[in-house]
């Protein structure tokens, strides 16, 4: 099969990660589906399914800091919400708690603005995800 111009540049866009041309896509299958489930409401049977499928793996997406706090035992929490308006009924509320090492740092996160966010998928509590071993930059 000969190799034309349009497949060479597609092979070339692709070698090279989509540099001007292809966005960089970050939210993942997994958090894409939580958000869809989320908002709506399938049955509890297909959530615990997804819950099990993915306990344990990384998410990351991107979403609104709405608060950030530190506990006494020096742990740094991160609530983060899809859409600006986090009282929205369609916003996924997500919780990361942030990894041991940046909990003395100052952190550059500011709340109201957008960050992307990953970490290791724990559980879901009161439609809220919860995520472990995270980063916010």
């Amino acid at each position: 099969m000969p190799l034309t111009k349009v497949r060479i540049l597609i092979l070339t866009v692709f070698a090279l990660g989509g540099i001007g041309f292809l966005a960089p896509v970050y939210a993942n299958e997994g958090f894409e589906k939580f958000a869809e489930a989320i908002t709506k409401k399938v049955s509890k049977i297909e959530f615990e399914e997804l819950i099990n499928q993915y306990r344990g793996e990384r998410l990351d997406g991107y979403a609104y800091v709405v608060s950030i706090t530190k506990d006494l035992t020096g742990d740094t929490t991160v609530n983060l919400s899809t859409k600006r308006d986090f009282s929205s009924s369609d916003t996924v509320n997500i919780v990361v708690f942030l990894r041991k090492h940046l909990a003395g740092r100052k952190l550059k996160i500011k709340e109201g603005r957008r960050f992307r966010f990953m970490g290791i998928f724990e559980e879901i509590r009161m439609n809220t995800l919860i995520l472990k071993e995270g980063l916010v930059k």
